[in-house]
């Protein structure tokens, strides 16, 4: 009988099997986590935003340059992408005060001297003008604190720019110095950030016939109740007066409010209620064309802000003070005028308290104009057509005698002006001694761009060049001989605004991270040098307030982990999905 082969046993082959099951199993898996452990993380999808600035010289040629810095900070961070859009300043003007932009470059010099001035216009709700569209009722309590007293204020202020550095409704980059380059002749130029004063500049401070300037600045508007831009209010300076102005000042000092219009300091007169206001005009005063200055010329000046209502306007100052709709339609229970319409005393009532009300009315937006001349309900857009050709509606220094918006502006002097003579009482402060306007005629030639600003100076085709050099041409002119290069302690500053009403600026944390990406100290270096310095605070240096907050809370340099990580805490970061690598090697089996 044949002997039958013995059968191995079916259980060991399939634990064999089962085994070696096991071992790939376990080889793949730990394949599998050592590229996960050893991968790269998934890279970030960037949040698109888009940066606005302005393109034809409002601020000289140094802004495409900074956008493009600004650009290559906030992309370094991992986390922004940013597309660079830009618009001629007019246009600027009109989109960012309507809202249409998003984030944008600006800049700002005081209104008005009090630090209130580098915060209510950008975080007090309903101030909308500049565009941040930010409202906080926290901050509105803060700032309604620090104006309703002149007293007391550091605390409110601290707390001000405390709340300001975690909302960031704006971002304060820089402060920059004012340049003026002139013939050494050339007298009376005090670089004063409140109102460059035509009126104080001649030739060796004698009577001048003639005067020329040149400027890369864009008119906007000659109108007191439409123009909102520093150059458009220094010519409003110039041919129209306030009920009070400021001391001259070159920056380095805070300028004190003094009597303009007004015979004297204004006063609580009711009771001592502090919401009423009185201020009496000096007697005698007169218009351009001869006509006496009123109360009711008073009246109808701010009656006239509130009725047209601009929105590019500072009209929220006004508006903000007194109850809008009645002082445009019944102003008499706004603005009360004691003695009658010809009379000279004129009294505020207010909604609420607001101690620095004396250095409001030395802002232009407030100027007096003659309730004769002009419309009351309708903006003067057009420079060219200002209404009684330009002379009898301002009492200024100086009457506009003709004006080209692409070319020039001419003035002439004002022979019914009324402080000829009043301004020699500050010529420790750069006034001159002599009666003003010192030049009969004073033209400003308007320029494209930088280069042609530096050939008007350099060429002698103009006695005086003022806004806005670029910052190697300044180097270079310092060294030319002829010329001779003013810089003053200005308290511009330069900033970028968000829109808190639009995605993704509405979101707390894109503004946080674009807050810890900027590189301050590279702009300066690398676009102004020594004419400019970084800056912490929407509230500059040495005004009362100031702190440096935003180095406090975001560090003196850029901290883009930081920037990244507070964005993943919000859930406001994407990423861009891994290669399924399984999937790609079925395709190609597939092909």
């Amino acid at each position: 009988m044949e002997a039958k082969p013995v059968e191995k046993p079916r259980t060991s082959r399939k634990l064999l099997y089962a085994v070696v099951a096991v071992i790939v199993v376990a080889v793949i898996i730990a394949s599998v986590a050592a590229v996960i452990l050893t991968a790269p993380p998934a890279p970030v999808k960037p949040i698109t935003i888009e940066l606005w600035y302005n393109d034809d010289g409002h601020y000289g040629d140094t802004e495409p340059t900074v956008a493009v810095l600004l650009k290559a900070q906030l992309e370094k961070s991992g986390v922004f992408q940013v597309n660079l859009k830009h618009s001629a300043w007019r246009t600027f003007v009109g989109q960012f005060s309507n809202n249409q932009l998003p984030f944008f470059q600006l800049g700002w010099f005081p209104d008005f001297a009090d630090s209130d001035n580098y915060v209510t216009p950008f975080m007090r709700t309903g101030f909308q003008s500049l565009g941040t569209n930010y409202s906080n009722p926290t901050m509105d309590a803060l700032i309604d604190n620090e104006t309703s007293s002149t007293t007391g204020r550091d605390t409110t202020f601290s707390q001000i720019q405390d709340l300001a550095a975690r909302d960031v409704p704006t971002l304060p980059l820089w402060m920059t110095t004012a340049v003026a380059v002139r013939e050494p002749s050339i007298s009376g130029v005090v670089l004063d950030p409140y109102l460059f004063r035509y009126y104080f500049i001649g030739k060796n401070n004698t009577a001048t016939s003639t005067l020329t300037m040149s400027t890369t600045d864009k008119l906007t508007s000659l109108d007191p109740a439409v123009e909102y831009d520093l150059f458009s209010g220094t010519v409003v300076g110039n041919i129209f007066d306030t009920l009070y102005t400021t001391t001259p000042t070159n920056g380095s000092e805070i300028p004190q409010t003094i009597p303009l219009l007004a015979a004297g300091a204004p006063v609580n007169p009711v009771g001592g209620d502090p919401k009423v206001w009185e201020v009496t005009l000096k007697s005698g005063l007169v218009f351009a064309d001869g006509s006496p200055i009123t109360a009711r010329d008073v009246q109808f000046s701010f009656q006239r802000l509130a009725k047209i209502n601009n929105p590019e306007s500072a009209v929220f100052y006004v508006t903000g003070l007194m109850d809008g709709n009645v002082l445009a339609n019944t102003p008499d229970n706004v603005i009360s005028m004691p003695d009658g319409p010809t009379g000279l005393r004129v009294q505020f009532h207010l909604n609420k308290t607001y101690a620095i009300f004396p250095n409001l009315l030395t802002f232009s937006t407030t100027s007096v104009l003659n309730h004769n001349v002009y419309p009351v309900g309708t903006a003067v857009d057009n420079p060219t057509t200002l209404p009684g050709g330009g002379v009898g509606g301002g009492s200024g220094a100086y009457v506009v005698q003709s004006t080209d918006l692409a070319n020039s502006i001419v003035f002439t002097a004002n022979p019914n002006y009324n402080f000829k003579t009043y301004w020699q009482q500050y010529q420790s402060k750069g006034a001159p001694s002599i009666p003003v306007p010192v030049s009969n005629t004073f033209s400003i030639s308007l320029k494209a761009a930088a280069p042609a600003l530096r050939q008007d100076v350099q060429a002698h085709v103009v006695n005086l060049g003022y806004r806005s050099f670029n910052p190697p041409d300044v180097t270079a002119l310092q060294a030319d001989a002829t010329l001779k290069v003013d810089l003053g302690n200005s308290p511009q500053i330069r900033y970028m605004v968000f829109n808190s009403g639009t995605a993704p600026y509405n979101k707390i944390q894109v503004r946080q991270a674009i807050a810890y990406s900027v590189n301050r100290q590279e702009i300066v270096n690398i676009v102004f040098g020594a004419l400019a310095q970084p800056l912490w605070s929407m509230i500059p240096s040495g005004w009362y307030g100031h702190k440096d907050v935003f180095k406090d809370v975001y560090g003196s340099s850029p901290d883009p982990a930081k920037a990244k990580a507070l964005l993943q805490q919000a859930g406001l970061l994407s990423y861009i999905p891994p290669v399924d690598l399984a999937v790609g090697v079925a395709r190609r089996r597939a092909d």
